[in-house]
């Protein structure tokens, strides 16, 4: 029972650590492509508008896509995106 405990354990604190290290990892790798004004953003010739329902199976409003096709509109309008790619929000097992 005691080696159940030990190595219970130490699978346990491997996980933890592993996922300490790889939300550091990324928070530092892409820390220079976050961006809290429009201004620093750079110009690109495609935004990429990710897909997903405008309303939750209750009814209620996803403020993930409010957010998001508020988000294209403003970097469309301030001429930081030419285009715009728009994936699907797979709804519908015939419609992607």
């Amino acid at each position: 029972m005691k080696i159940f405990k030990i190595i219970s354990l130490i699978i346990i604190s491997s996980v933890i650590i592993t996922l300490i290290i790889s939300d550091l990892l990324i928070s530092f790798t892409t820390n220079e492509y976050i961006y809290s004004n429009i201004n620093q953003i750079p110009h690109n010739k495609v935004g990429l508008l990710l897909g997903t329902s405008k309303y939750f199976k209750d009814g209620t409003q996803n403020l993930y896509f409010k957010n998001r096709i508020e988000a294209t509109y403003e970097l469309f309008i301030n001429n930081k995106i030419k285009k715009i790619l728009i994936s699907g929000d797979n709804s519908k097992s015939y419609y992607n």
